[in-house]
């Protein structure tokens, strides 16, 4: 498909409402960006009322009129060497776009109201994922995580992004775009800095700022932000609904992009869980009275197996391999 018949698709299925929750939030982001934005989006909407209206009035077959539209656009294609996909369309707001292209606007439409931005999404499914974006800020994503921008307006009119799961990000400086990243329900805002954002779970959010300052508030609710600097730690929590400040510094909350882990007479059922999450990897302790065990250790970068010798070594304890787990046993400490 292409960029323009792209976008057609996404306003139309806007105002048919058949777009998801997350789409919906992609879709507005992208509406914000720009007074043109919001031209063009108005332009189709009052085209598409009025067809609607017509259709209504007048008992116009949209299939039909789906066939002719079909039969410009191949038209279009041939001229503008252009690529766009032929098929019958299987929901009814393509058809009622093309329809709208055929009756009102034709070519010209395609031309003029069509030019508008598309999205690049950035996804991180089972490992993660580095990335410069186009403004020269720099981002990793952790695993089953996704960014999202609009291709032409970031860096040039905003620098407006989406994001789903986690993600540290070090921004370029830039005072007169700030850097804002939409998340669940909240925006977190940067000039230029380095932080992490986790917002993995939809009823709580946490951002870590390395260097720099950063401003948390819920969306709608910018007069209640909350400004994070270099060692401060936000977390909200939904049943609190507000921004919690702590100056609590945990430098393994880093492990997932640093690959660094330091324990510091850490209970064993801690250290446990970290590393069940580092590794993606399935630790259980057998004997209850192996979890209050303290462990002081660094692994940097360790493979898990020798990860797992030094605790063996360290605690007295065994370890066994049984299917995908790894079991610890022992009689305490």
């Amino acid at each position: 498909m292409s960029e323009e018949l792209e976008n057609i698709d996404q306003i139309s299925k806007y105002l048919s409402g058949e777009m998801g929750v997350d789409e919906i939030r992609v879709f507005e982001s992208w509406l914000e960006a720009s007074d043109v934005n919001k031209k063009q989006f108005d332009e189709f909407k009052r085209i598409w009322n009025e067809v609607e209206s017509h259709s209504a009035a007048q008992k116009i077959d949209v299939d039909l009129e789906w066939n002719i539209a079909q039969r410009n656009l191949n038209v279009q294609e041939e001229k503008n060497e252009t690529h766009i996909s032929t098929g019958k369309p299987k929901n009814n707001f393509l058809k009622i776009a093309a329809v709208i292209i055929t009756l009102v606007a034709g070519a010209y439409f395609l031309n003029i109201y069509l030019k508008s931005s598309t999205f690049e999404e950035i996804v991180a499914l089972e490992e993660t994922v580095q990335q410069e974006l186009p403004d020269g800020s720099n981002i990793t994503l952790n695993e089953n995580s996704s960014l999202i921008y609009t291709k032409k307006e970031f860096g040039s009119l905003n620098r407006n992004v989406i994001l789903e799961g986690e993600g540290f990000f070090d921004i370029k400086r830039d005072e007169e775009k700030p850097f804002t990243i939409s998340v669940n329900d909240y925006v977190v805002k940067v000039l230029g800095t380095s932080f992490f954002v986790n917002g993995s779970s939809t009823d709580s959010l946490v951002v870590m700022v390395q260097t720099g300052k950063v401003a948390v508030y819920e969306s709608g609710k910018e007069d209640q932000v909350v400004y994070l600097k270099a060692g401060d730690k936000g977390v909200f929590k939904a049943e609190k609904n507000k921004v919690v400040k702590s100056t609590k510094d945990d430098k393994n909350d880093f492990a997932w992009k640093t690959k660094k882990l330091s324990f510091k007479k850490k209970k064993l059922s801690k250290v446990i869980r970290k590393l069940n999450r580092l590794y993606d990897c399935n630790i259980v302790i057998e004997n209850k009275s192996l979890e209050d065990c303290r462990l002081t250790a660094t692994f940097d970068k360790q493979p898990l197996d020798q990860v797992i010798k030094v605790i063996e070594s360290t605690l007295g304890i065994t370890a066994i391999k049984e299917d995908d787990r790894i079991v610890l046993k022992g009689e305490g400490c």
